[in-house]
């Protein structure tokens, strides 16, 4: 059984599980200024800086959570992630004479990645399952925080020199430090599975560990925009410059890491209708954006939207923990995060379908109109389904 950790050691620990997960988007505010320092490239190539830890995360993820646990401890994959990272992250700093040699750092950092979205398993692992889903809320919280201020200084840096930027990636080694001091993993690792738990092994994970995914997926292709594509919405509006737009994109954020906070508490008194009440949150963001005649209300809406889809996330990273055994847990919590980082590959495949949806239905002209009215729909859709059926796994173990 895991002991009892002290709460100023809980959030050291969990600084070093979730830094990571937050890091792939440090490099965005410098992907005009490396297209200006590579203009032999085309631009598409550079923007694929930010995209690549997601796609490694979507491929590699389920692989290695399969793994974790058998032939190698959670304790380990963490340290061989933040090395990763770490290496891969500082790398284009010093090795740049050619942009495929960042490109292959990238692909460094994004292995790094992958074993980041086991992150959820080993907060599991470490606090043990009471304790999990608050210290999940915790952990996303200091994941989003991380982001926005590190982004912030990116971005500061980045106008003296670009390679300062992913100097930045030495953060990393103070996660790597805490980790390799304080993550500590219970010695029952290694003992065997129950009869019954054997039998669920050999059926493979349940059903509604794949929905307890699916959900999570469209809700990040339907948000995913909001960061992506802020600042096209501003300028399609009017409503400003890139300044503008970066504050809609970092007030996703900050909303995602307020919200998260409060997970533990909200789950508790909600229970099944969290992810409903999550999707409406998400809606009634949307509804705002759509109707922003100013940037602050863009970024309320922005900010709302991040809080909604951060309750809906943490849910089912939770449900998904509860539905697996022992054997598939990892598994099951890693899908959850893996098709988050497939949701953010794909969201501009899903706004090309979204502006040939939204076309059909009389409302808004631009594409980013468009594709926000469809993400209203869908999250209602969701929601209205979330409302009638009851999800979690205790449901369908009694059914």
């Amino acid at each position: 059984m895991n002991q009892k950790r002290s709460a100023l050691t809980g959030w050291i620990v969990c600084f070093a599980i979730y830094l990571c997960c937050g890091l792939p988007i440090l490099v965005s505010p410098v992907v005009q200024t490396l297209a200006d320092a590579y203009p032999e490239v085309q631009l598409n190539t550079v923007r694929s800086i930010v995209t690549i830890p997601s796609l490694m995360g979507f491929v590699l993820a389920l692989p290695l959570a399969s793994r974790v646990g058998k032939l190698f401890s959670y304790r380990n994959a963490l340290l061989t992630g933040l090395v990763l990272c770490l290496i891969g992250g500082v790398l284009p700093a010093f090795f740049n004479q050619h942009f495929c040699f960042i490109l292959a750092a990238r692909v460094l950092f994004g292995m790094g990645f992958a074993m980041f979205s086991m992150r959820n398993a080993y907060t599991t692992r470490y606090f043990g399952d009471d304790a999990a889903a608050a210290w999940m809320g915790y952990g996303l919280f200091i994941q989003n925080a991380c982001s926005v201020v590190l982004q912030l200084i990116s971005g500061r840096l980045g106008d003296i020199d670009w390679r300062y930027s992913f100097l930045l990636y030495f953060v990393i080694s103070a996660a790597l430090v805490i980790a390799f001091l304080l993550y500590r993993e219970p010695e029952d690792r290694d003992v065997p599975a129950k009869p019954e738990e054997t039998k669920r092994k050999k059926a493979g994970l349940p059903l509604r560990s794949v929905i307890y995914a699916l959900i999570p997926l469209l809700g990040t292709l339907c948000t995913f925009p909001i960061l992506s594509s802020a600042s096209v919405f501003i300028h399609e509006r009017g409503l400003g410059t890139a300044a503008e737009s970066s504050l809609v994109a970092s007030a996703y954020t900050v909303g995602s890491a307020l919200n998260s906070v409060f997970f533990g508490r909200v789950y508790r008194r909600l229970g099944r209708y969290t992810v409903s009440v999550g999707c409406a949150i998400t809606t009634l963001g949307f509804v705002l954006i759509l109707a922003a005649s100013h940037v602050t209300l863009a970024a309320a809406g922005s900010a709302i939207c991040g809080g909604g889809f951060s309750w809906i996330l943490l849910v089912c990273s939770n449900w998904a923990k509860d539905a697996a055994d022992a054997d598939t847990k990892a598994v099951s919590m890693t899908m959850v995060t893996s098709f988050v980082s497939g949701g953010a590959f794909l969201s501009s495949y899903y706004m090309a379908f979204a502006r040939w949806a939204g076309s059909a239905i009389p409302l808004f002209e631009t594409e980013m109109e468009k594709t926000f009215l469809v993400s209203v729909i869908l999250y209602v859709a969701m929601g209205v389904v979330a409302a009638v059926r009851d999800l979690r796994p205790s449901a369908g173990r009694e059914s």
